[in-house]
């Protein structure tokens, strides 16, 4: 599942591009649930870690700052797009991160529907309370793993665009008829 998907244009040779690039991955793994549930436990936050294809590349480094485990990856690849060439970049949770938010969710929805929301009670005005307390819970909770997605991908993203010198590239849209 991808959050976001951004164009940019990059303004290296292709050659420098992947030199930069192949010094920009410091350990070369894979992208896989096994990789990543050992990867929240060990290494620097500063490490970037990743693969190279032919097609592209998969990069991420990890956040100690919330827990180890609620980083995002980065998937690039090149495209040709009216004649130009573009490096398409998706960003989307670690694979651990994406299992551990929808278990959590589960099992918090649960919790608050079971414990908040359902009471012997159940008169419209208390059941609408809780409702909103429960709904309140829940967001505050699930938020925790979506500011620590965000801030990263921020600062990776900040990075990334200085050592690799890429430029946003916003796309018309076309209307249709």
């Amino acid at each position: 599942m991808y959050w976001t998907k951004e164009l940019y244009s990059v303004n290296l040779t292709e050659e420098e591009f992947e030199s930069r690039l192949e010094k920009l991955i410091v350990l070369q793994e894979k992208n896989s649930l096994k990789t990543h549930v050992f990867t929240s436990k060990s290494g620097s936050d500063e490490t970037v870690r990743g693969e190279l294809t032919k097609n592209g590349f998969t990069i991420w480094r990890t956040n100690r700052t919330w827990n180890g485990m609620l980083y995002p990856i980065f998937k690039g690849g090149r495209l040709k797009v009216n004649g130009i060439n573009l490096l398409e970049i998706k960003v989307q949770f670690n694979p651990f991160a994406e299992v551990l938010v929808v278990i959590f969710g589960i099992l918090l929805a649960y919790g608050i529907t079971t414990e908040i929301v359902i009471q012997e009670n159940n008169e419209f005005k208390p059941l609408f309370l809780r409702i909103l307390v429960g709904v309140f819970l829940f967001f505050i909770f699930q938020s925790v793993p979506l500011i620590s997605f965000y801030n990263l991908k921020r600062l990776t993203m900040k990075g990334m665009k200085e050592y690799l010198n890429l430029t946003k590239v916003e796309l018309k849209k076309r209307k249709l008829r």
